[in-house]
């Protein structure tokens, strides 16, 4: 509602993109970052695992958080 107000808030958008990105990439994770494109180097299974609607609506109802990092899968070359 507030222009102004929005303005400034986007302002100092970079600054918490910096951030976030930052502990990322300096979290302790089983995995390695590839700093130049912003992916996780890890051995991949050929399928994708089976997909279970219940149990992940589930998980995310218990930890959603804003800047959860959320894993993404395309069943599909051609999808974008």
């Amino acid at each position: 509602p507030n222009a102004d107000k929005l303005r400034r808030q986007l302002k100092s958008l970079p600054y918490y993109i910096e951030r976030a990105a930052t502990l990322v990439a300096n979290g302790d994770t089983p995995f390695t970052l590839d700093a130049q494109n912003g992916t996780w180097l890890e051995k991949q299974k050929p399928t994708p695992p089976d997909v279970n609607v219940q149990a992940n609506e589930l998980f995310y109802q218990t930890y959603a958080k804003v800047g959860l990092i959320v894993p993404v899968i395309l069943n599909g070359y051609d999808q974008v």
